[in-house]
């Protein structure tokens, strides 16, 4: 197995106020638990800019290119419809994830 690994990224911003329900609903929505289940998941983490605690990045881990991709096809299947508007009505700007492999 390679110990190249790859990050996905991805940055999004709540409106005013909605911090801790957007916490809330990205936690209901498995977002971090459910990759687990995709061979290839490392690792992911939810971070809160210091200085806007708007923003909010997801980074992840990832053996290969593909693991993120199957995760991109999988990342709504089996969530609650319910938490999924909870989580997308807390949303003021997405920027889609992006996957960053290493420099040779």
């Amino acid at each position: 197995m390679s110990n190249i690994l790859y990050t996905s990224i991805i940055g999004c911003r709540v409106h005013p106020g909605r911090e801790a329900d957007f916490m809330a609903a990205f936690e209901a929505c498995g977002m971090l638990r459910r990759p687990r289940a995709i061979a290839g998941f490392v690792s992911g983490q939810l971070l809160q800019q210091h200085d806007d605690s708007t923003r909010f990045t997801v980074v992840a881990l990832w053996r290969t290119p593909e693991a993120y991709a199957e995760w991109g096809r999988k990342s709504q299947a089996g969530v609650e419809e319910e938490s999924l508007r909870s989580l997308s009505d807390c949303l003021a700007e997405l920027t889609p994830g992006k996957l960053f492999g290493p420099i040779s």
